[in-house]
């Protein structure tokens, strides 16, 4: 799972994502989850468990500069290699952080869900038109 926030952080998307995991945890699935964070609690260990769901989350720093996390995710291919799908969690997820990655691994199985049109409602054109290709 790539997502730019994840829990303890507070909102729709992180909630969605904590149950999607929790539900494919019970169904014996190893879950990863990569997402990006700079609170100093929370990026004390790059690799931890979530204990109660067994669920291996991976914090980013979060970067103003999107190259930077790249870098961060390139360290991390392996893990993108292994994995049997990769699921992005919104379109700017995508295109800032694995639209690099699709280029080493172009048959990777990729799931995308959109949380929202990320702008203006009701979306224009061009927006629409972006998430359908």
């Amino acid at each position: 799972m790539l997502a730019r926030r994840f829990y303890p952080r507070i909102g729709g998307v992180e909630k969605h994502l904590l149950e999607i995991c929790r539900v494919l945890v019970r169904r014996k699935y190893d879950i990863t989850v990569i997402t990006e964070d700079n609170d100093p609690d929370l990026l004390r260990d790059d690799f931890f468990y979530f204990e109660a769901d067994k669920i291996r989350i991976i914090r980013l720093r979060a970067a103003d500069n999107r190259n930077c996390l790249w870098g961060e995710l390139f360290k991390l291919r392996k893990i993108i290699k292994q994995a049997d799908i990769i699921h992005v969690h919104d379109f700017a997820v995508f295109i800032y952080w694995y639209l690099p990655l699709r280029f080493l691994y172009p048959h990777k199985r990729l799931y995308i869900t959109f949380h929202g049109w990320e702008g203006v409602y009701p979306p224009q054109l061009i927006t629409i038109l972006k998430r359908k290709l």
